[in-house]
């Protein structure tokens, strides 16, 4: 029987051809939405001939493995006859010849991943790809690298990417076969159901199948949590893609959920378990930022995260707080993006409502895409309502625009000036209309989308490039703006 390995572009580059440092003031949500607002606007300045936001895939069987590669293009130009071009777009605060030499590796195979699948669809024997890296806040400022691949190199380059992308799924294999192997054995980890248990088990089990979403309203110590964790457990072995993600605002909802998942493993059950731990708490540099200058557990994080998770694969199966903290400060890297890129590699994630719903900080390498194959339990959802209220809501003070002013009275550096001056004409316009307090405003002025946007990139260059002018309060009230304008892009006649 062969092995199915569903795989994305962006997991296979990631994994093998990502380098350097974790560092916040490149790579940020700020950066990211920035990044996706000027991809559109550059797919929307091009000429008819380029076809924006392609879908693309191929599969390949490699040593008994069926892959499924895809992905997405930035965008694909025809040249005319069968000449096209693959283009890949990056957006970036930094010099652009420093972001390009430090990321080449990475980008490029990016993109000669979807040239590989999109001449494999077109049957075409060369296929040219573009590289176009636009700077934030600087748009006119831009650098194209262009090159030209023949069919055969893309394959046997990709195939070689795959091969050593095998290398560590096969850990994973082994131990799905072992998995699968135990769920099948696997009975109620109890001689008896209490009441109630069987039902409730019964209707769970029927979501996985056959998908939806069941509400239950049960008193506490009925045993809630081994009557839905149970089926879903025993669903994974019909499903090899699927991920269980257990979903609880408190750390005893965390405990309960892996006290019984041990109680299963107890049983004889075998399968990877991670609780993930809010940043703040598992951070080993409190208080710093996270880039190299500041933090060291950031220094060449993607230089070892390879040989990281080869261990902990072979080594562990059970990763809580005590296990990762472990392992990541011996091998001297930041251990909350480590439990973030382990958790990959997990049949049961245990976390925070916040990974599934906050439009901040969700896992975007979960629910970007397809996630019709996950599976959610969401212990005591009825905190859903306060914490959905305070996830979507966002508040700027005038208070702390004169604190984040105050503190940089002394620079001289022109461009934050300018924006906070921006900034400052902004909370004027409305002042001019509204009395001191606090408001619930339902109608912005046209200015305040662009000003907030242009400060937004604005203090993101000055993070990378003149860090040493971020002083608390500006970087609070900074953050304040980014969360915001993330509230301004939902924002719509559905809020309340």
């Amino acid at each position: 029987m062969n092995n199915f390995l569903r795989l994305s572009v962006h997991q296979l580059v990631d994994f093998l051809l990502r380098k350097g440092d974790i560092d916040n003031r490149v790579f940020n949500r700020s950066s990211m939405s920035e990044g996706s607002r000027l991809h559109g606007i550059y797919q929307a300045k091009q000429k008819r001939n380029y076809l924006a936001e392609v879908r693309l895939a191929t599969h390949a069987h490699i040593d008994g493995t069926d892959i499924l590669l895809e992905g997405r293009a930035d965008g694909i130009i025809h040249r005319g006859g069968g000449q096209y071009v693959v283009d890949e777009i990056k957006t970036t605060v930094e010099d652009l010849k420093v972001f390009r030499e430090q990321n080449l590796s990475w980008h490029l195979g990016q993109a000669k991943c979807y040239a590989y699948m999109f001449a494999e669809a077109n049957g075409l024997d060369f296929i040219d790809v573009k590289l176009t890296y636009i700077r934030q806040g600087k748009e006119k400022e831009q650098l194209i690298d262009s090159y030209t691949f023949d069919y055969l190199t893309l394959e046997k380059d990709i195939h070689h990417l795959l091969n050593d992308f095998l290398e560590l799924y096969q850990i994973i294999v082994q131990k799905n076969k072992l998995r699968d192997a135990t769920i099948k054995k696997l009975t109620f980890p109890y001689k008896k159901y209490r009441a109630g248990q069987r039902e409730l088990s019964k209707y769970a089990y029927a979501i996985t199948k056959k998908g939806g979403r069941l509400f239950v309203e049960a008193p506490t110590g009925i045993g809630k949590t081994i009557s839905t964790l149970f089926p879903f457990i025993k669903a994974i072995n019909d499903d090899h893609e699927s991920k269980i993600f257990y979903l609880t605002a408190k750390n005893s909802g965390k405990e309960a959920a892996h006290k019984a998942l041990k109680l299963m493993k107890k049983h004889g059950l075998k399968i990877n378990i991670i609780i993930i731990t809010a940043k703040d708490k598992i951070c080993f540099s409190k208080g710093k930022a996270c880039n190299p200058d500041e933090c060291p557990f950031a220094h060449k994080y993607y230089d070892k995260i390879q040989d990281v998770l080869r261990y902990a694969l072979l080594n562990y199966d059970d990763f809580g707080y005590k296990t990762i903290t472990q392992i990541a400060n011996d091998y001297q890297i930041c251990p909350f993006e480590f439990s973030l890129d382990l958790s990959l590699f997990m049949d049961v994630i245990i976390c925070d409502y916040n990974y599934l719903f906050d439009p901040i900080s969700y896992m975007r390498r979960y629910f970007d895409g397809n996630t019709s194959m996950h599976l959610a339990l969401i212990d005591e959802a009825h905190n859903l309502v306060d914490r959905s209220r305070s996830m979507y809501s966002a508040s700027l003070t005038y208070s702390s625009f004169l604190s984040a002013r105050k503190s940089i009275r002394h620079s001289k550096l022109r461009k934050l000036k300018l924006a906070m001056n921006k900034m400052r004409k902004m909370f004027g316009e409305y002042l001019e209309t509204e009395d001191l307090g606090n408001h619930v405003i339902s109608v912005f002025y046209p200015n305040t989308y662009k000003t907030i946007s242009s400060f937004i990139t604005t203090l993101q260059d000055v993070n990378k490039n003149d860090h040493h002018e971020m002083t608390p309060e500006l970087l609070e009230f900074y953050l304040s703006v980014h969360r915001f304008s993330k509230m301004l892009d939902l924002f719509n006649d559905s809020y309340l």
